[in-house]
C-alpha cells in the first residue's frame, strides 16, 4: 500500500502525511516549507517500509492490510 510522504526538515526520516497541515507523527509539514508550491512538491508516495519514522509507523499500522 502507498502513503504519501515526506522528509523531515531537520533529519532525513521520511514522514507519512496525515492531512494537509500534518504527519502522522504530529509535526506541521508545509511550516519548514517557504511556499505551498514547494511543500507540494515534496510529496512523494512510498511503501510502508520505506516511512522511517517509527511514530508515523505505528499510527499507519492498523489501516495495513493485512
Amino acid at each position: 500500500m502507498l502513503f504519501p510522504v515526506i522528509e523531515g526538515p531537520v533529519s532525513d526520516k521520511k514522514h507519512a502525511i496525515k492531512d494537509s497541515k500534518m504527519t502522522e507523527c504530529g509535526i506541521p509539514y508545509p511550516d519548514f516549507y517557504e511556499d505551498d508550491k514547494q511543500a507540494m512538491k515534496s510529496i512523494y508516495f512510498r511503501e510502508v517500509k520505506e516511512i522511517s519514522c517509527q511514530k508515523c509507523k505505528e499510527n499507519i499500522e492498523p489501516f495495513m492490510d493485512n
